[in-house]
């Protein structure tokens, strides 16, 4: 999971997810009193909002990390219809196979909330509705298939992903050389024979036995009747606080523990799961790696109130470090395409022997907008403007350095001022930062900055310090022993 953000910007893959698609009501207002006709709160001056629910919230988190998806599957020709598809329309996710059909309910969650988030009660409003043209849908799967890369099936057991459907779709992805991953729902394991993962959550698993019984032991021997008689190849059990069990055939399980430090809203969580084990995949994560990355997003998910939906700045609060450096300079337009609505600002320097000076800059630099990028110059710059004993510290430390200060978002290296100007060309920043001890020198970049709109800044040294004083301190003081 190294630099995994980079392959986020930039992969090229591509994820469908089919199944039940769900809108989400949320109705939140003030409670100051209790109803004299029951003993129950008066929720009063309402106000409503939605979110996507069900396969549509897979398909958003999947879409929230710039990773292209499309969805499938049915709802109404009601009035809650007409909003998911607005939602969907507003966030350009394309609705090309969605099917609408008069005869179904579009299927919608209420959750009646107190102004400071706590839920007071849930009303579902749903059906249970197989789409009459299973043939069409299967057709349409088809002729779409080798588009994508990975295929999520989103099963709530309301009626679309119903079992002829399911098979039909899971021999044309063996066929095609697809993987397919199955979020459960219902008492019927065997309708997922041949998928490739299935990821039910323990009460679903004990569900399909019919047992209470969860050890590590009991959910082995019984799992190998899905990896065995169901065809089926992976097999990841998620057990809320106490983690993830992942099982494959002829290995020993794996177990990841659960990530969450404080639980506020379960709600959405197992679609996080689904949606980050599909982006691991089509990343070129192992297994273990996906299933590490799809735990910490799902620990994040369920500190948060509500239908969570995950970004980029989402993930990085749960990934290595290292993930704020940007590998490739083609990931820049990518980037400024994902903070559009953001003002970037843009510094550079050789950041050598680290000091006091540097990180008020960087703080400084980092209250100017939104997310802060460092241009890094890499050893041979160094070595060129400053001769062969420079850098102290080579490019790896100082990067790693970097990445550790809060105030810095991402870091990129260079090797001159020609790579220099094309980083700033290809990022596009608002605004661009450097000391004042460059008022009457020429900086690069600064004509192109303006040019755009974006403004050259010059921060005031607070500290009289610098590497280069610092290296005269130290070598004064070797001369005086």
């Amino acid at each position: 999971m190294k630099y995994i953000i980079s392959s986020l910007l930039s992969i090229d893959k591509k994820i469908l997810v089919i199944g039940d698609i769900m809108l989400d009501q949320y109705v939140s207002g003030n409670i100051d009193r209790f109803s004299p006709e029951a003993p129950i709160p008066v929720l009063s001056n309402t106000k409503t909002h939605y979110n996507l629910g069900g396969a549509a919230n897979v398909c958003m988190n999947i879409h929230s990390l710039e990773i292209e998806v499309d969805l499938m599957g049915c709802i109404g020709t009601d009035s809650y219809g007409d909003i998911l598809l607005t939602i969907l329309y507003d966030n350009n996710i394309s609705s090309k196979y969605i099917f609408r059909d008069n005869k179904m309910l579009t299927t919608v969650k209420t959750r009646f909330l107190s102004n400071i988030g706590h839920q007071l009660l849930r009303v579902d409003r749903e059906c249970y509705y197989e789409y009459p043209d299973s043939n069409g849908i299967a057709k349409c799967f088809q002729s779409i298939i080798d588009k994508y890369d990975v295929i999520i099936l989103s099963d709530y057991a309301k009626g679309f992903l119903n079992s002829s459907l399911l098979k039909e779709m899971f021999s044309l992805a063996k066929i095609h050389n697809k993987r397919t991953i199955v979020d459960p729902k219902g008492d019927n394991i065997e309708k997922y024979d041949g998928c490739y993962l299935i990821k039910p959550n323990i009460k679903e698993f004990e569900r399909f036995y019919g047992s209470t019984e969860t050890s590590v032991e009991y959910i082995k021997k019984n799992s190998e009747f899905i990896l065995t008689k169901l065809a089926v190849e992976r097999l990841l059990i998620t057990c809320g606080d106490q983690g993830m069990i992942y099982l494959r055939r002829g290995k020993d399980p794996f177990y990841q523990p659960s990530y969450c430090r404080q639980v506020t809203d379960v709600t959405g969580a197992g679609d996080i799961v689904t949606a980050m084990m599909a982006i691991g995949f089509v990343c070129g994560l192992s297994d273990e790696e996906s299933i590490e990355f799809a735990n910490k997003c799902a620990g994040l998910s369920v500190e948060k109130r509500g239908t969570s939906v995950m970004n980029i700045d989402d993930i990085k609060k749960v990934l290595p470090i290292s993930n704020k450096i940007i590998k490739s300079k083609h990931v820049l337009p990518l980037l400024r395409k994902h903070y559009k609505n953001k003002k970037i600002v843009f510094t550079n320097g050789c950041f050598d022997l680290l000091h006091i000076g540097h990180l008020d800059l960087l703080k400084q630099a980092h209250q100017l907008g939104d997310v802060l990028v460092i241009g890094l110059n890499s050893d041979m710059s160094i070595h060129a403007l400053k001769g062969e004993s420079r850098p102290i510290c080579n490019e790896e430390d100082r990067k790693t350095l970097l990445t550790l200060i809060p105030d810095v978002d991402w870091i990129i290296l260079f090797d001159d001022e020609d790579e220099l100007l094309f980083i700033i060309k290809a990022l596009c920043p608002d605004v661009m930062v450097k000391g004042e001890d460059y008022r009457d020198r020429p900086i690069t970049g600064k004509e192109f900055v303006e040019s755009i709109g974006g403004k050259l800044l010059l921060i005031s040294h607070q500290y009289n310090t610098s590497a280069t004083n610092l290296l005269q301190k130290i070598e004064s003081r070797r001369t005086l022993t």
